[in-house]
């Protein structure tokens, strides 16, 4: 239908239009006007003519241009909602809502006033039309409703795990802003997969002083929270003093009890065994939690972060090595101006290639000095000289034998940072690599201390920093003169703990293999062997303890048949023959990881679990254990000031 001007529509009648005019009646004095067809000239000059009905006319416009500015502002301020658009609870508009959240925002640790940028609404509006974005608000009120959700998750996780180990450190950000961060790991095989599991339990601002105690309080707070303190067999930390103290605090030594004045005394004041009511049973509630308490008899004992240990090592090496020191001052320079200056900038891309570049080193990460100096060399040398010099940056040129020097630096360093990479991962063990890892840097070094130019002081002194950082290891495996035998010396020295030793046996990618790396006689390395068997069966034998039960049946029968109540352990273990069933499994075990390759760690395990039963507990047990603590801040993100 055509549209008639409103003018037209208000004052006339038997509106016609042909080809480029058009007519209409006046409704009024019936007089017909005609005028070119897009123009209204010749209606209004005679709509004037009836002065009431034009005002009249006009009076009626104004109503509507008001109505439809007051409408233009509704819809400004109210977003049109066509019948396509989601309605905020609908299952499509929670997907997305979810999704934002938790990939995005979180995911991607991205702020969340992004929300209500123009930018986003706009590309929202282009990838989805259909979908309306949250406010601030209600995002961050969603952020904080599942991360309560996700604490409850992670707490009934944990609680289907018989033992946990946690990893802790504390990071400050560049507006020195300090956090703590705690991470539990454990070893889950529910879905018939044998596989290492984390969980994030605190990445939260740590205020006030970094004191032992305030640490150990924190943490006190954060497990009590999950529930898993009973559960706790290691923690993992860097080597700071205030670490030390805090799990001192955390994990208290038993009291050691002189004989000389052991009496039969009590501390409280009026306990007498006469009294009755010391033998009453505990209330139903209090006595399940010691029983339960009971039940998981954990170790508790604080580790060294192994990768934190050596970098202290290499840091040790690196700072009583005078004559490199021009070589890395130089290298340091070079990265600097590679930052800094732009003519330095456009002379080395031009050289060496468009985006090309040198690291900067990070003071707390030895390895980062190691991958900018491995790039340096990577380079021509005379092309660097040439630069330096085209810039008029001389102090920065190395000499030949500088420059041999670093390469030699990373001839020795590169089996360190290996083990650096290889020691902080979260999907395979750790813990069994710190044993021969130390040992292959011990022969490492050896070897190259011999074919060594201008760094025999840089290798003596790593190798005095790794017998000394490290002694527990030497000491167990018999290699220090302190030492003729192997003890179990737990953590009276560093890295003393027989876990380590312990891991490297139960992964099937090193069994006793390692042990070719030790300078012992044959007879020796075999006494080492049995000394080490023996704690995995007083291991296995100990988990099974903890999980099995008497059952009453059992004690009926040994009643009947007269046995004493005394000595019915000592039965027990004779006639089951569980202990001897895992000495077999442990020999078949040996046998097998010595003959073809292995596949990995978890795999070996997953697929000889019911094979290797009594074993397979203690390589649960043990293999969850991290070795480095780095882990705890890999998953940073921007906190929100509110």
């Amino acid at each position: 239908m055509t549209n008639i001007p409103s003018i037209i529509k208000f004052g006339f009648s038997d509106y016609l239009k042909k080809e480029e005019k058009h007519w209409a009646k006046c409704k009024w004095c019936k007089v017909k006007i005609a005028d070119k067809s897009g123009t209204t000239s010749n209606f209004s000059r005679h709509f004037k003519k009836h002065s009431s009905e034009f005002q009249r006319y006009k009076n009626t416009m104004k109503l509507n241009v008001a109505d439809s500015i007051d409408d233009q502002k509704l819809k400004n301020f109210f977003p049109s909602v066509s019948k396509d658009t989601y309605a905020n609870n609908s299952a499509q508009a929670n997907k997305i809502h979810k999704s934002l959240v938790q990939d995005l925002i979180v995911g991607e640790s991205m702020p969340l006033h992004i929300v209500e940028s123009k930018g986003f609404i706009k590309f929202l509006k282009v990838a989805n039309p259909c979908y309306r974005p949250l406010s601030r608000k209600t995002v961050r009120k969603n952020i904080l409703s599942n991360a309560e959700e996700m604490k409850k998750k992670i707490t009934t996780c944990l609680s289907n795990y018989a033992a946990v180990n946690i990893t802790l450190d504390i990071w400050s950000d560049r507006r020195l802003r300090s956090f703590l961060g705690v991470t539990a790991h454990a070893i889950d095989d529910s879905e018939n997969d044998v596989r290492l599991c984390s969980f994030t339990l605190a990445c939260q601002r740590f205020h006030g002083s970094h004191s032992g105690e305030h640490i150990a309080s924190a943490f006190e707070h954060i497990v009590t929270e999950y529930k898993i303190k009973h559960k706790i067999n290691y923690v993992i930390t860097d080597n700071a003093a205030n670490m030390k103290k805090a799990f001192t605090i955390a994990f208290p030594a038993p009291e050691s009890v002189d004989a000389a004045s052991h009496t039969t005394s009590f501390p409280e004041e009026g306990l007498v065994l006469d009294d009755d009511s010391l033998w009453f049973d505990l209330e139903g509630e209090h006595q399940q939690e010691v029983e339960s308490e009971a039940a998981n008899v954990t170790r508790k004992a604080r580790l060294a972060c192994f990768a934190h240990t050596l970098q202290l090592s290499v840091g040790d090496g690196l700072k009583h090595s005078k004559g490199i020191r021009p070589a890395l001052s130089k290298a340091s320079r070079i990265s600097t101006l590679a930052h800094t200056s732009c003519t330095f900038i456009e002379e080395f891309e031009k050289v060496f290639g468009p985006n090309r570049s040198i690291p900067q080193s990070n003071q707390t990460r030895w390895n980062s000095t190691f991958h900018q100096i491995q790039i340096i060399i990577g380079l021509d040398h005379q092309k660097l000289v040439n630069i330096c010099e085209e810039c008029k940056h001389v102090e920065a040129i190395f000499t030949m034998r500088e420059w041999t020097q670093l390469k030699e630096m990373v001839d020795i360093l590169q089996p360190f940072a290996e083990a650096t990479d290889l020691t902080q991962g979260e999907l395979i063990p750790t813990i069994s690599l710190v044993v021969p890892t130390i040992l292959a840097l011990h022969r490492h070094l050896d070897q190259y201390s011999n074919k060594s130019k201008h760094l025999k002081v840089m290798i003596t002194e790593l190798q005095t920093s790794i017998r000394k950082r490290f002694h527990g290891i030497f000491t167990n495996l018999t290699l220090c003169n302190d030492s003729p035998t192997l003890i179990e010396i737990g953590n009276h020295f560093p890295f003393g703990d027989p876990i380590y030793i312990l891991a490297a046996v139960i992964d099937p990618s090193f069994g006793f293999q390692w042990m070719v790396d030790l300078n012992l006689a044959e007879s020796q390395k075999e006494t080492l062997r049995c000394k080490i068997k023996d704690m995995i069966l007083e291991d296995a034998e100990s988990l099974l303890d903890r999980h099995s039960d008497t059952s009453e049946e059992d004690e009926d029968c040994q009643q009947k048949k007269g046995c004493m109540k005394l000595f019915a352990n000592y039965k027990k273990r004779t006639s089951s023959g569980q202990f001897k069933k895992t000495t077999c499994q442990l020999s078949r075990y040996l046998e097998t990881v010595e003959q073809d390759e292995q596949p990995k760690c978890l795999k070996f395990w997953n697929d000889n679990k019911e094979k290797f039963g009594s074993l397979y507990k203690v390589a649960k047990e043990v293999l969850a254990v991290p070795a480095s603590g780095g882990t705890s801040f890999q998953q940073r993100g921007h906190y929100d000031e509110t």
